[in-house]
């Protein structure tokens, strides 16, 4: 099944902690679907504005040292190539050409990436998305609710494993978005039979 959007950016964000006003997005992967195909893909590594941006916490989640993170280019280029990834594919002088963002619980990611836009004195996010994301696990939820599937949990590796899923390497944002990718497309061939 393709999805009927015309342009998809799978995202997801490792980030420093869970709040975006304090902690920082470390790692950025997104996929650039058009028309149902993927165009281009980009991996994003950020340097956080100060190693307190980052909880030891999400270190260990992670797998990363703050020597590793300090490491990392800047925000300001990380900012600067992501913006040149999405012009390749979208006109944010367009009202008509935006991107659906897509992701699991991608609200989450949304708000981090909102907060570097803030960062970097950028007011015009909406440029570039919709407001009509796409996001499985409000599926997973109802599913769920209305006796359909049984989950334990609604983590992104269980949601993977119930469906058949192969989550290679969970809190790689790269693994992450492939997987609810392709976790979105077995849900829509399946709500289908509720047609």
């Amino acid at each position: 099944m393709k999805i009927k959007y015309s342009k998809v950016f799978w995202f997801d964000t490792e980030t420093g902690g869970v709040d975006p006003v304090k902690n920082e997005i470390i790692t950025l992967a997104g996929k650039m679907e058009i028309a149902g195909e993927i165009a281009d893909v980009i991996d994003i590594k950020i340097r956080p504005s100060s190693p307190e941006a980052v909880s030891d916490e999400a270190l260990s989640v992670n797998g990363l040292t703050r020597e590793q993170i300090m490491a990392f280019p800047p925000a300001k280029d990380a900012y600067n190539a992501l913006l040149s990834f999405l012009g390749k594919y979208i006109s944010k002088f367009d009202k008509t050409d935006k991107a659906a963002m897509a992701g699991y619980n991608v609200h989450f990611d949304q708000e981090f990436l909102r907060a570097l836009f803030r960062r970097m004195n950028d007011k015009y996010f909406g440029s570039w998305f919709n407001n009509d994301p796409i996001d499985p696990l409000p599926v997973l939820r109802w599913l769920k609710n209305c006796g359909i599937i049984q989950l334990p949990n609604f983590k992104l590796a269980t949601a993977c494993e119930y469906f058949g899923i192969s989550l290679t390497n969970a809190h790689d944002a790269q693994a992450d978005i492939t997987a609810t990718r392709e976790l979105v497309l077995k849900l829509a061939s399946r709500l289908e039979y509720f047609e």
